[in-house]
């Protein structure tokens, strides 16, 4: 039997070239440069407030079909996680003069969406185990 730990290091290892690459993106870099608007960053809060709010159900259903398992603090943290998320975003919008309304009323973009339907199917079909790693490759 593999060690989770051991199989956690060697995964982080083998996602460490696509981080970097992550990071060195041109829109991170010109986000960095100040070079991104406020129209841009406004779609990217729309996006994301689409994008955390299916998170959101999805991580609650993870608590509920983990809760009592061994996993159960880990999708309990996920949740965590989604919900400070979600403040940060409102936050976020709000200091773009951007009202939740607005942010509900946003038109996402199909591409930008895929991660949350395979979310979702994981939530539903997917064993603790399986989900843990989607979310180690996604973290």
């Amino acid at each position: 039997m593999v060690d989770a730990k051991a199989l956690l290091n060697e995964i982080g290892k083998e996602l460490q070239p696509v981080t970097e690459q992550l990071l060195r993106h041109p829109y991170v870099q010109a986000l960095e440069e100040g070079k991104i608007g406020r129209e841009e960053l406004g779609l990217f809060a729309g996006e994301q407030y689409n994008i955390i709010a299916s998170d959101l159900k999805s991580a609650a259903y993870l608590v509920s079909r983990f809760g009592s398992a061994p996993s159960g603090d880990f999708f309990l943290g996920i949740l965590q996680g989604e919900r400070a998320a979600w403040d940060a975003l409102l936050a976020f919008a709000h200091a773009l003069g951007l009202s939740e309304t607005q942010l509900r009323e946003h038109e996402p973009l199909p591409d930008a969406h895929a991660y949350t339907c395979y979310m979702a199917w994981l939530a539903l079909y997917a064993s603790d185990a399986e989900i843990a790693a989607a979310y180690l490759v996604n973290f």
